[in-house]
């Protein structure tokens, strides 16, 4: 900061000092919604959980379940068959029941908001 000799510098160095005033204030107000964000406990499990869920997916909950399911039941129908149908057959259910529930859920949406 130099030193201030007349009233015209006085007031540019006022306006400089209530710029960066107001740039320090956003920086901060954007670090604190980051935060929140971030420690936002509650909306992360409810998102898990599909409550709020606008979108036509399925929440992730129940797709995992459905996966947990697979697996286990494909472990044991699958216990004696090959390695590659022991590998490509679950994979493949998990893709089709997660676009049946996905499906599923865009058209209880659909008739719910239509």
């Amino acid at each position: 900061m130099a030193r201030v000799t007349n009233l015209q510098e006085l007031q540019a160095e006022k306006r400089r000092l209530q710029a960066e005033l107001e740039l320090q204030k956003a920086i901060i107000t954007y670090d604190v919604e980051r935060v929140k964000k971030k420690f936002d406990v509650i909306g992360r499990i409810k998102a898990f959980f599909g409550a709020g869920n606008e979108r036509g997916s399925a929440p992730p909950a129940l797709k995992a379940t459905a996966n947990i399911g697979i697996d286990i039941i494909g472990g044991k129908i699958l216990k004696r068959a090959g390695w590659i149908a022991r590998l490509v057959l679950p994979l493949l259910a998990k893709r089709f029941s997660s676009s049946l529930l996905d499906k599923y859920r865009a058209k209880k949406q659909k008739l719910v908001h239509g």
